[in-house]
């Protein structure tokens, strides 16, 4: 498997996403929508025991959220 972004930098910006959506969107639909419900150190555990592959599912799955907004935007 190539690895498109370090894992590090992959979790940081899933406990970014975890937080808040970049759009200020808050869909039921969203793969972060029950976890924006935790605190602070629960979002942060739950990031630190995905398994990368799930991580990088749900890094991808936010990138096609992200490209159907825009596309809304526009």
């Amino acid at each position: 498997m190539i690895r498109i972004i370090d894992e590090k930098t992959l979790r940081a910006y899933l406990f970014g996403l975890a937080i808040e959506c970049p759009f200020g969107a808050r869909s039921d639909d969203c793969v972060f929508h029950k976890v924006r419900n935790l605190t602070t150190e629960e979002k942060f555990n739950w990031v630190q025991r995905l398994s990368y592959a799930d991580a990088e599912k749900l890094y991808s799955k936010h990138l096609i959220c992200s490209y159907k907004k825009e596309e809304v935007l526009k």
